[in-house]
Protein backbone atom coordinates (compact mmCIF):
# COMPACT_ATOMS: atom_id res chain seq x y z
CA UNK A 1 0.00 0.00 0.00
CA UNK A 2 1.19 3.46 -0.97
CA UNK A 3 -0.11 6.63 0.98
CA UNK A 4 0.80 9.78 -1.63
CA UNK A 5 0.80 13.05 0.84
CA UNK A 6 1.45 16.83 -0.61
CA UNK A 7 1.08 19.95 0.86
CA UNK A 8 2.66 19.90 3.83
CA UNK A 9 2.27 23.33 5.06
CA UNK A 10 -1.66 23.37 3.81
CA UNK A 11 -0.63 25.84 1.30
CA UNK A 12 0.12 24.87 -2.74
CA UNK A 13 1.56 27.99 -3.73
CA UNK A 14 4.27 27.51 -1.59
CA UNK A 15 7.81 26.15 -1.97
CA UNK A 16 8.15 24.34 0.97
CA UNK A 17 4.86 21.70 -0.68
CA UNK A 18 6.60 18.36 -1.84
CA UNK A 19 4.92 15.07 -2.35
CA UNK A 20 6.01 12.01 0.02
CA UNK A 21 5.43 8.52 -0.88
CA UNK A 22 4.78 6.37 2.21
CA UNK A 23 4.71 2.43 2.12
CA UNK A 24 2.62 1.36 4.96
CA UNK A 25 2.54 -2.72 5.57
CA UNK A 26 -1.34 -4.16 5.33
CA UNK A 27 -0.90 -7.72 7.16
CA UNK A 28 -2.21 -10.39 5.29
CA UNK A 29 -2.82 -13.91 6.36
CA UNK A 30 -2.22 -17.14 4.67
CA UNK A 31 -4.63 -20.31 5.61
CA UNK A 32 -2.75 -23.84 4.74
CA UNK A 33 -4.62 -26.96 4.59
CA UNK A 34 -3.90 -30.98 3.43
CA UNK A 35 -7.17 -30.27 1.47
CA UNK A 36 -5.93 -26.83 0.26
CA UNK A 37 -5.57 -25.66 -3.45
CA UNK A 38 -2.10 -23.85 -4.60
CA UNK A 39 -3.73 -22.57 -7.57
CA UNK A 40 -6.41 -20.28 -6.37
CA UNK A 41 -5.86 -16.50 -6.47
CA UNK A 42 -4.12 -14.19 -4.16
CA UNK A 43 -7.54 -12.47 -3.14
CA UNK A 44 -9.29 -15.54 -2.77
CA UNK A 45 -7.42 -16.93 -0.32
CA UNK A 46 -9.26 -17.14 3.38
CA UNK A 47 -10.28 -20.01 5.92
CA UNK A 48 -12.41 -21.30 3.88
CA UNK A 49 -10.27 -21.86 0.90
CA UNK A 50 -6.93 -22.06 2.06
CA UNK A 51 -3.56 -22.89 0.48
CA UNK A 52 -2.16 -26.28 -0.03
CA UNK A 53 1.46 -26.17 0.64
CA UNK A 54 3.62 -23.91 3.04
CA UNK A 55 5.96 -23.24 0.64
CA UNK A 56 2.95 -21.71 -1.54
CA UNK A 57 2.37 -19.61 1.40
CA UNK A 58 6.44 -19.15 2.13
CA UNK A 59 6.06 -17.79 -1.45
CA UNK A 60 3.62 -15.22 -1.09
CA UNK A 61 4.00 -13.82 2.86
CA UNK A 62 5.74 -10.79 3.56
CA UNK A 63 7.21 -9.00 6.56
CA UNK A 64 3.86 -8.78 9.24
CA UNK A 65 2.53 -11.24 7.34
CA UNK A 66 1.26 -14.32 9.43
CA UNK A 67 1.39 -18.16 7.97
CA UNK A 68 -1.49 -20.48 9.65
CA UNK A 69 -1.35 -24.03 9.12
CA UNK A 70 -5.60 -25.41 9.69
CA UNK A 71 -6.45 -29.09 10.97
CA UNK A 72 -8.12 -30.93 8.72
CA UNK A 73 -11.59 -30.18 9.94
CA UNK A 74 -11.79 -26.42 11.45
CA UNK A 75 -15.17 -26.97 12.62
CA UNK A 76 -14.28 -30.35 14.97
CA UNK A 77 -10.22 -30.03 15.01
CA UNK A 78 -7.99 -33.30 15.39
CA UNK A 79 -4.90 -34.06 15.51
CA UNK A 80 -3.30 -33.17 11.79
CA UNK A 81 -0.25 -33.92 10.23
CA UNK A 82 1.73 -31.80 7.29
CA UNK A 83 4.66 -33.47 5.26
CA UNK A 84 7.07 -31.45 4.09
CA UNK A 85 10.70 -31.61 2.59
CA UNK A 86 12.94 -28.78 4.25
CA UNK A 87 11.27 -25.88 4.23
CA UNK A 88 13.09 -22.90 3.29
CA UNK A 89 12.54 -19.60 4.79
CA UNK A 90 12.79 -17.74 1.70
CA UNK A 91 11.21 -14.27 3.29
CA UNK A 92 11.99 -12.26 6.30
CA UNK A 93 10.32 -10.13 8.47
CA UNK A 94 11.50 -6.46 9.97
CA UNK A 95 10.98 -4.85 13.05
CA UNK A 96 7.22 -3.95 14.41
CA UNK A 97 6.46 -6.83 11.77
CA UNK A 98 7.60 -10.22 11.80
CA UNK A 99 6.94 -13.06 9.72
CA UNK A 100 4.57 -15.47 11.95
CA UNK A 101 4.38 -19.17 11.46
CA UNK A 102 1.38 -21.00 13.37
CA UNK A 103 -0.60 -23.77 14.07
CA UNK A 104 -5.06 -22.98 14.02
CA UNK A 105 -4.83 -25.31 17.49
CA UNK A 106 -2.15 -25.64 20.20
CA UNK A 107 -1.21 -29.08 20.08
CA UNK A 108 -2.83 -30.18 17.20
CA UNK A 109 -0.77 -29.63 14.32
CA UNK A 110 2.29 -31.92 13.41
CA UNK A 111 5.17 -31.21 11.24
CA UNK A 112 6.98 -34.48 9.85
CA UNK A 113 9.51 -35.09 7.08
CA UNK A 114 9.03 -36.07 3.34
CA UNK A 115 12.18 -37.61 2.50
CA UNK A 116 14.11 -35.04 4.08
CA UNK A 117 16.12 -34.92 7.25
CA UNK A 118 15.52 -31.11 8.66
CA UNK A 119 12.52 -29.08 8.89
CA UNK A 120 12.25 -25.53 9.12
CA UNK A 121 15.54 -24.04 7.76
CA UNK A 122 16.28 -20.11 8.36
CA UNK A 123 19.18 -18.56 7.37
CA UNK A 124 20.46 -14.99 7.47
CA UNK A 125 16.66 -14.34 8.38
CA UNK A 126 15.29 -12.18 11.20
CA UNK A 127 12.32 -10.94 13.31
CA UNK A 128 10.17 -14.56 12.55
CA UNK A 129 7.82 -15.96 15.12
CA UNK A 130 7.21 -19.64 14.96
CA UNK A 131 4.38 -21.25 17.57
CA UNK A 132 1.83 -23.99 18.16
CA UNK A 133 3.55 -26.77 16.29
CA UNK A 134 5.08 -30.09 16.56
CA UNK A 135 8.18 -31.07 15.09
CA UNK A 136 8.53 -34.57 14.71
CA UNK A 137 10.84 -37.41 13.07
CA UNK A 138 13.53 -34.81 11.30
CA UNK A 139 16.70 -36.96 11.36
CA UNK A 140 19.01 -33.99 11.00
CA UNK A 141 17.13 -30.88 13.37
CA UNK A 142 13.57 -29.87 13.50
CA UNK A 143 14.20 -26.57 13.33
CA UNK A 144 18.03 -25.19 12.49
CA UNK A 145 18.69 -21.84 12.51
CA UNK A 146 21.97 -19.91 10.97
CA UNK A 147 23.29 -16.59 11.21
CA UNK A 148 19.48 -15.23 12.29
CA UNK A 149 17.95 -13.01 14.66
CA UNK A 150 14.91 -11.73 16.17
CA UNK A 151 13.61 -15.07 16.37
CA UNK A 152 10.93 -16.48 18.49
CA UNK A 153 9.84 -20.46 18.86
CA UNK A 154 6.66 -20.11 21.46
CA UNK A 155 4.79 -23.29 22.40
CA UNK A 156 6.02 -25.83 20.15
CA UNK A 157 6.56 -29.25 20.76
CA UNK A 158 9.61 -31.63 19.42
CA UNK A 159 9.64 -34.89 19.83
CA UNK A 160 11.99 -38.12 18.04
CA UNK A 161 13.96 -35.85 16.14
CA UNK A 162 17.81 -35.92 16.38
CA UNK A 163 18.25 -32.35 17.74
CA UNK A 164 15.08 -30.14 18.51
CA UNK A 165 16.41 -26.80 18.02
CA UNK A 166 19.83 -25.97 16.28
CA UNK A 167 21.15 -22.34 16.29
CA UNK A 168 24.62 -21.65 14.59
CA UNK A 169 26.01 -17.53 14.62
CA UNK A 170 22.70 -16.17 15.73
CA UNK A 171 21.79 -14.02 18.56
CA UNK A 172 18.76 -12.41 20.44
CA UNK A 173 16.71 -15.11 19.92
CA UNK A 174 13.94 -16.43 21.94
CA UNK A 175 12.76 -19.87 23.02
CA UNK A 176 9.62 -19.99 25.06
CA UNK A 177 7.35 -22.85 26.75
CA UNK A 178 8.40 -25.45 24.47
CA UNK A 179 8.54 -28.83 25.40
CA UNK A 180 11.65 -30.75 23.84
CA UNK A 181 11.44 -34.05 24.37
CA UNK A 182 12.72 -37.64 23.32
CA UNK A 183 15.36 -36.21 20.82
CA UNK A 184 18.73 -37.09 20.75
CA UNK A 185 20.06 -33.51 21.61
CA UNK A 186 16.98 -31.48 23.13
CA UNK A 187 18.49 -27.72 21.81
CA UNK A 188 22.00 -27.27 20.42
CA UNK A 189 24.15 -24.22 20.03
CA UNK A 190 26.89 -22.78 18.63
CA UNK A 191 29.14 -19.52 18.20
CA UNK A 192 25.69 -17.54 19.21
CA UNK A 193 24.65 -14.84 21.86
CA UNK A 194 21.88 -13.45 23.42
CA UNK A 195 19.79 -16.91 22.92
CA UNK A 196 17.37 -17.06 25.63
CA UNK A 197 15.68 -20.36 27.22
CA UNK A 198 12.84 -19.66 29.75
CA UNK A 199 9.81 -21.26 30.67
CA UNK A 200 10.79 -24.74 28.53
CA UNK A 201 10.26 -28.49 29.49
CA UNK A 202 13.47 -30.50 28.36
CA UNK A 203 13.30 -34.35 28.89
CA UNK A 204 13.96 -37.91 28.17
CA UNK A 205 16.62 -36.28 25.04
CA UNK A 206 19.23 -39.59 25.16
CA UNK A 207 22.62 -37.29 25.07
CA UNK A 208 21.79 -33.86 26.10
CA UNK A 209 18.72 -31.43 27.13
CA UNK A 210 20.95 -28.24 26.51
CA UNK A 211 24.06 -27.92 25.17
CA UNK A 212 26.50 -25.18 23.97
CA UNK A 213 29.00 -26.46 21.75
CA UNK A 214 33.03 -26.03 22.42
CA UNK A 215 34.26 -23.82 19.33
CA UNK A 216 36.80 -21.19 17.94
CA UNK A 217 34.41 -17.81 19.17
CA UNK A 218 32.57 -18.41 22.22
CA UNK A 219 29.16 -18.56 22.88
CA UNK A 220 28.44 -15.85 25.38
CA UNK A 221 25.20 -13.92 26.96
CA UNK A 222 22.63 -16.51 26.90
CA UNK A 223 19.78 -17.56 29.34
CA UNK A 224 18.79 -20.63 30.57
CA UNK A 225 15.58 -19.63 33.04
CA UNK A 226 12.94 -20.99 34.76
CA UNK A 227 13.48 -24.68 32.76
CA UNK A 228 12.60 -28.08 34.22
CA UNK A 229 15.08 -30.62 32.93
CA UNK A 230 13.84 -34.41 33.51
CA UNK A 231 16.12 -37.66 32.47
CA UNK A 232 18.32 -36.45 29.93
CA UNK A 233 21.56 -37.82 29.07
CA UNK A 234 22.67 -41.78 28.88
CA UNK A 235 26.59 -41.65 30.02
CA UNK A 236 28.70 -39.44 31.60
CA UNK A 237 32.34 -40.39 31.72
CA UNK A 238 35.93 -39.36 30.13
CA UNK A 239 34.35 -39.81 26.70
CA UNK A 240 30.86 -38.76 26.83
CA UNK A 241 29.94 -35.80 28.66
CA UNK A 242 26.12 -36.11 28.54
CA UNK A 243 24.56 -33.91 30.70
CA UNK A 244 20.59 -31.85 31.52
CA UNK A 245 22.51 -28.77 30.83
CA UNK A 246 26.36 -28.85 28.76
CA UNK A 247 27.83 -25.65 28.71
CA UNK A 248 31.67 -26.69 27.39
CA UNK A 249 34.09 -23.99 27.67
CA UNK A 250 31.74 -21.33 27.14
CA UNK A 251 31.56 -18.88 29.35
CA UNK A 252 29.87 -15.39 30.65
CA UNK A 253 25.97 -17.20 30.54
CA UNK A 254 23.47 -16.82 32.93
CA UNK A 255 21.86 -20.27 34.52
CA UNK A 256 19.45 -19.91 37.27
CA UNK A 257 16.10 -20.87 38.42
CA UNK A 258 16.19 -24.40 36.64
CA UNK A 259 15.23 -27.34 37.99
CA UNK A 260 17.18 -30.74 37.06
CA UNK A 261 16.35 -34.04 38.10
CA UNK A 262 16.76 -37.71 37.14
CA UNK A 263 19.62 -36.83 34.59
CA UNK A 264 22.63 -38.66 33.96
CA UNK A 265 24.32 -35.18 34.98
CA UNK A 266 22.91 -31.94 36.11
CA UNK A 267 25.30 -29.62 34.69
CA UNK A 268 28.87 -29.38 32.71
CA UNK A 269 30.87 -26.93 32.03
CA UNK A 270 34.87 -27.57 31.26
CA UNK A 271 37.48 -26.70 33.92
CA UNK A 272 38.40 -23.15 34.64
CA UNK A 273 34.97 -21.54 33.15
CA UNK A 274 33.43 -18.41 34.60
CA UNK A 275 29.48 -18.20 34.28
CA UNK A 276 28.19 -14.68 35.10
CA UNK A 277 25.14 -16.16 36.37
CA UNK A 278 25.33 -19.95 38.25
CA UNK A 279 22.85 -20.13 40.87
CA UNK A 280 19.32 -20.65 42.44
CA UNK A 281 19.23 -24.23 40.42
CA UNK A 282 17.28 -26.77 42.55
CA UNK A 283 18.97 -30.46 41.55
CA UNK A 284 17.96 -33.87 42.66
CA UNK A 285 18.12 -37.21 42.05
CA UNK A 286 20.74 -37.00 39.13
CA UNK A 287 22.87 -40.18 38.54
CA UNK A 288 26.25 -38.30 38.01
CA UNK A 289 27.76 -36.32 40.61
CA UNK A 290 25.50 -32.91 41.14
CA UNK A 291 27.02 -29.57 40.84
CA UNK A 292 30.38 -30.22 41.49
CA UNK A 293 32.21 -27.92 43.66
CA UNK A 294 35.21 -27.13 40.84
CA UNK A 295 32.54 -25.50 38.58
CA UNK A 296 30.90 -23.35 41.01
CA UNK A 297 33.38 -21.68 43.16
CA UNK A 298 34.66 -19.58 39.99
CA UNK A 299 31.15 -18.23 39.88
CA UNK A 300 29.79 -15.56 42.49
CA UNK A 301 26.85 -16.61 44.55
CA UNK A 302 26.85 -20.24 42.92
CA UNK A 303 24.16 -21.54 45.55
CA UNK A 304 22.31 -24.53 44.84
CA UNK A 305 19.51 -26.60 46.44
CA UNK A 306 20.03 -30.43 46.48
CA UNK A 307 16.33 -31.87 47.07
CA UNK A 308 13.18 -33.34 46.00
CA UNK A 309 11.59 -30.61 43.90
CA UNK A 310 8.15 -32.81 44.06
CA UNK A 311 6.71 -32.41 40.85
CA UNK A 312 3.02 -34.30 39.85
CA UNK A 313 3.94 -36.90 37.44
CA UNK A 314 7.28 -35.93 35.63
CA UNK A 315 7.45 -39.69 33.78
CA UNK A 316 4.67 -38.86 32.00
CA UNK A 317 5.79 -35.29 31.05
CA UNK A 318 3.53 -33.57 34.14
CA UNK A 319 6.08 -31.47 35.50
CA UNK A 320 3.56 -29.08 37.99
CA UNK A 321 4.90 -28.60 41.40
CA UNK A 322 2.64 -30.68 44.17
CA UNK A 323 2.47 -28.30 47.04
CA UNK A 324 5.03 -27.94 49.71
CA UNK A 325 7.59 -28.04 47.08
CA UNK A 326 11.06 -26.21 47.81
CA UNK A 327 10.94 -24.79 44.55
CA UNK A 328 7.33 -22.70 45.20
CA UNK A 329 8.61 -19.39 47.11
Amino acid sequence: LQLVVDDQDGDPATQTSQIMIIDALLPQTFFVSNSGDDNISLESISIDTPLLTIDKAMSLAGPGDTIILLTDSVSTPAPTTFLINTLTFTVTGIPNNPLNIRGNNKDLITIKPLGSNTGFKVVDRTHINISDLIFEGFSAAAISMTTVSNVIIDSCRFHQNNIGISIEQSSDTTLNANLVYDNTTGIQISESDHINLRNSYIYRNSDYGYRILTQSQTSIDNVVHNNSFYDNGTTFDETNKHAAINMGSNDQNSIQFNLLVNNIKDYYQDNNINQTELNSNLSFLNVGVQREEAFLLPNVAADWDIQDPLLKDPENGDFRLIEGSPAIS
